[in-house]
């Protein structure tokens, strides 16, 4: 499968884990451009988008841009606006989420469906002008950045049927957890109604859009959109015609972002004037919106609610005001506990705008007080409940312009080439294909490596065990000898692998070790050959003598979302059912095992890992103690099968469920020796 990072600059939260990835590009405002890398960002300049609000936008793994757009005009990576999409698309550059791209599941991530919304004040006062949802379908050929993008007259800007009912300017979508979407456009009444509840404004006005994109659904014609009652109450999202109250149009109803937190748990929606936030339970696995409640503890000067945004673990959300009102601030409300904590405060007009969690696990803020910032505010440790998720004002320099939008991140998705917490698809090898091996204890081995369609950020090569067979008459003299440990140098010789690989050293001095591991600067796929060098303990250089060792390698291929494969390989006469303590051994042979593996499970498992919710049916999310991270989370079923594997760095790690049939399964965790494990009930 060929395989992308996508990045939505449509103003949405998609996906079902924590954003692990470290690099990405976006596009948006006035010629407005950023680049995230492993060390930090960089300002990109050479747009020409001028946008308002909303835009989306694709870029492969190797931080290439394959194609972004403003709603209504395409643009390749290398800024080429696209022959036959000039201007044709639906959306409009002042709705706020003008376009949101889905990749098509299995098809390669060549072809993409994109959903628009249009400007509400632009074009929604003519019946036939604008209408509801409408998509296009898209085909991208080439390499980026240079690609081309192709939309055909038939697949351009067709109306997916919503009974009539018009649509806001809000967008999002959320992976369903087995390879498809949930995508959510939020009902607006219909043409000529008088007020909230008259008959021609109720069919929009109380109903969500849902569209389940799965690979079944890959083409216009396939898709289908089913309303979602949510409560009836006066708080709805718009009316039509326009009436003014007080002076204010209520076409401000309609504006603001929608999101969903990164699990998949929670649904936010910013009401615009009704100076208010929607706040619902989201099923991943079934696309039930339920449980709605509101937060409406607004100042009663209080701007037009605009942006919304999660914190990476969906405990906390973030809030923005923007026109209209006196005062116009930056929220937290921590979910957990009802606590609200104003974060910034401005008196100017439209100087916060959209929310969005970037690829680094922060929330970036969008400013617009003037037309010409070329700032963004950063929220830099976001899951902090109050001001110690340190809120930094003008923290970041970009290109170009900002406006009142900005671009999120589709995360955990197949075109990623890392399939995100369901595990990534494991077609990886590796194999011991030479070694030598002196009387000395010296000696190399060479592993042909592999990762198949996986792109690695981190390798990592460990000496699982080994046994040592020589006769009796060799140790006699010299046991302590036999006794060290097998080691691998941490300066390999690399021959042919794509991608550069960074051995890492101590105090710039190569040294002997167990494990060795590498960071590729570029994910890239790992196809080649690495050759080792080895010392395993020495015997006597006696004519007798045979030091034969054998010994296995566990391979481990790390995306940027902290998945793993893994393989082991063996010398040719060794095995990891061969290299067991207890196994038995010639007579006429003496057996040397290096270190005990893992030590079995230790210490308080609660006040180490946290599972919730337990029973689940879909995500759930591992809590790890601070001091225990860096360790490896793996799920095995009933029978004893490992059925996934990740390694994560962080105190959070949210595992879907979603393609594990119903049953119990044991979660387990390791780290620095200690193993901790804890039952979990998966139920559909």
């Amino acid at each position: 499968m060929k395989k992308k990072l996508i990045t939505l600059f449509s103003l949405l939260a998609l996906g079902t884990g924590l954003l692990h990835a470290q690099t990405g590009v976006w596009y948006f405002g006035n010629g407005g451009g950023l680049q995230f890398t492993n060390t930090g960002t960089n300002p990109i300049a050479g747009s020409p988008i001028n946008t308002s609000e909303g835009c989306a936008g694709v870029v492969d793994a190797l931080n290439n841009v394959e194609f972004y757009t403003d709603g209504a005009n395409i643009w390749n990576g290398n800024h080429v606006n696209q022959s036959g999409t000039a201007g044709t698309l639906a959306g409009t550059i002042s709705s706020s989420q003008t376009a949101l791209i889905i990749p098509v599941p299995d098809q390669t991530c060549n072809n993409f469906f994109i959903f628009t919304t249009q400007s509400v004040e632009n074009n929604y006062g003519v019946a036939g002008v604008s209408d509801g949802l409408r998509v296009s379908l898209a085909t991208v050929t080439g390499t980026a950045p240079s690609t081309t993008v192709t939309i055909t007259t038939a697949n351009r800007n067709q109306l997916i049927n919503t009974g009539g009912a018009l649509m806001s300017e809000r967008l999002t979508a959320v992976s369903d957890g087995n390879g498809g979407y949930w995508v959510l456009a939020h009902g607006c009444g219909t043409y000529g109604a008088a007020s909230f509840g008259t008959p021609l404004n109720t069919l929009g006005e109380g109903n969500f859009y849902r569209v389940h994109v799965t690979n079944t659904t890959t083409t216009i014609g396939s898709l289908t959109a089913t309303a979602i009652n949510f409560p009836a109450s006066t708080h709805r999202s718009c009316i039509h015609p326009y009436l003014t109250t007080n002076g204010s149009s209520n076409i401000f109803y309609t504006q603001g972002q929608m999101k969903l937190s990164a699990d998949g748990r929670r649904l936010a929606v910013a009401m615009g004037m009704l100076r208010e936030v929607q706040l619902y339970d989201f099923n991943q696995s079934t696309g039930a919106i339920t449980n709605q409640v509101l937060i409406t503890n607004f100042a009663g000067t209080e701007a037009t609610v605009y942006g919304v945004e999660f914190s990476p673990n969906g405990d906390m959300l973030y809030v923005a005001t923007t026109y209209a009102g006196s005062t116009k601030n930056v929220y937290q409300f921590d979910l957990l506990t009802n606590v609200r904590t104003t974060l910034a405060t401005s008196t100017t007009n439209y100087n916060f705008g959209h929310l969005q969690l970037g690829p680094d696990q922060r929330i970036y803020v969008a400013r617009q007080p003037n037309n010409t910032t070329t700032v963004l505010d950063v929220i830099q440790s976001p899951n902090t409940s109050g001001t110690g998720c340190t809120y930094v004002s003008g923290g970041v320099t970009i290109a170009g312009q900002c406006r009142l939008g900005l671009p999120t991140v589709l995360v955990n998705n197949p075109c990623e080439g890392n399939g995100g917490p369901t595990g990534c698809v494991c077609n990886s090898s590796a194999t011991i294909t030479g070694s030598t091996l002196l009387k000395d204890g010296t000696g190399t081995a060479t592993l042909a490596l592999n990762s198949g369609t996986m792109l690695v950020r981190r390798l990592k090569i460990t000496l699982v065990n080994f046994t040592q067979s020589v006769t009796p008459e060799c140790l006699k003299c010299e046991m302590n000898a036999a006794s060290q440990f097998g080691t691998i140098t941490n300066t390999p010789v690399v021959n042919t692998v794509t991608g550069v690989l960074a051995p890492a050293t101590t105090n710039g001095v190569a040294s002997w070790s167990k494990q060795i591991s590498w960071t590729l600067t570029t994910p890239a796929v790992v196809n080649g050959s690495v050759t080792l060098n080895l010392r395993f303990p020495g015997v006597l250089n006696l004519s007798c003598c045979a030091n034969k060792v054998d010994y296995c390698f566990n391979v481990e291929y790390i995306d940027a979302d902290c998945n793993i494969c893994e393989n082991t390989t063996c010398t040719s006469t060794g095995s990891p059912q061969a290299l067991k303590l207890n196994d038995e051994q010639p007579a006429n042979e003496m057996v040397i095992p290096s270190a005990p593996a893992v030590k079995p499970e230790t210490g308080n498992k609660n006040d180490i890992m946290q599972l919730f919710p337990n029973p689940t049916g879909g995500n759930v999310t591992v809590e790890l103690a601070a001091s225990d991270l860096g360790g490896k989370i793996q799920v095995f079923n009933s029978n004893g099968t490992m059925v996934q594997s990740q390694r994560c760095e962080g105190p959070v790690t949210v595992i879907s469920t979603g393609n594990l049939p119903n049953g119990l399964y044991m979660i387990t965790y390791e780290s620095n020796g200690t193993r901790v494990s804890q039952q979990l009930l998966v139920q559909h």
